[in-house]
């Protein structure tokens, strides 16, 4: 059974994404601040780990097959870039270093699509596209963006 490790699962990707790996027979383990706040499936392949995403994950992380990191500070209301650059850079970089260690098969990190430039349906976005303001002076999508 392949064991997925997950962040950011009380979202509404994390907890869709969770829904149709249970379904598919996958075992989750996912951080979580708040179990309540958790509204997906609830079987015995899952684990909720409940933590911050400052805490040492690396235990966590021995025989993770896949570790998909979703969580973010998303707020655009917050007035300091560190607000946002710790959360979006510095754990994503931390998580990235820990799966490493553990040799995570495989790391996949999710981020919105205000990150990656204007798109529409007939010419997607993507990352080699510039970022187009009012979106470029957000301070969340200034920390996406280094990541």
């Amino acid at each position: 059974m392949k064991t997925v490790f997950i962040t950011g699962i009380s979202g509404l990707l994390g907890t869709n994404l969770t829904n149709e790996l249970l379904d598919n027979g996958y075992y989750v383990k996912a951080v979580i601040r708040n179990p309540e706040k958790y509204f997906g499936k609830k079987t015995a392949n899952l684990k909720l780990i409940q933590s911050d995403l400052s805490s040492d994950f690396s235990s966590y992380l021995f025989n993770i097959e896949i570790m998909v990191h979703i969580a973010a500070e998303t707020a655009t209301n917050l007035l300091d870039y560190d607000d946002y650059d710790k959360i979006n850079y510095r754990v994503t970089a931390k998580l990235f270093e820990e799966s490493k260690k553990q040799n995570v098969k495989q790391f996949i990190f999710i981020s919105s699509a205000n990150t990656i430039g204007y798109g529409n349906l007939g010419f997607l976005g993507n990352e080699t596209l510039k970022i187009k303001s009012p979106f470029s002076d957000l301070f969340y999508v200034q920390s996406k963006i280094k990541t």
